[in-house]
């Protein structure tokens, strides 16, 4: 959702008028919509403007706890919080994009995980 309409969708959920008159379509579209703490939030998870997307990925796909997700994890960690219109289109073009990733490559197939064992350093 871009910034203008965003913008308008939370003036409209705060005050629940507009400068325009709305018609019953749009206030059954509303009505999906819900206002928490200046968010708008369509059941549990927070509608996201376009202004923030860039910032939203970065936290799932750049922190070094997230390991440089590829497209289906990374959308599985952001649908639980946040929605926003062509998520998974733009998640594919972020991780498509991200030069770290683009200069490293994919997991290898031959690197697999293996158990540490422990051992007595004192011994």
């Amino acid at each position: 959702m871009n910034n203008k309409h965003y913008n308008e969708l939370l003036d409209y959920l705060l005050k629940r008028q507009l400068l325009k008159k709305v018609d019953e379509t749009y206030e059954k579209w509303v009505s999906q919509f819900r206002k928490q703490n200046n968010h708008i939030y369509v059941k549990e998870r927070r509608l996201v403007p376009h202004y923030e997307l860039s910032w939203i990925l970065s936290i799932f796909h750049n922190n070094p706890t997230s390991t440089h997700q590829g497209v289906k994890a990374m959308r599985q960690q952001i649908n639980k919080c946040y929605v926003w219109k062509g998520m998974t289109r733009d998640i594919k073009e972020y991780v498509r994009t991200y030069y770290e990733c683009q200069r490293r490559g994919g997991p290898k197939e031959n690197n697999q995980k293996q158990t540490i064992i422990p051992m007595d350093i004192f011994e």
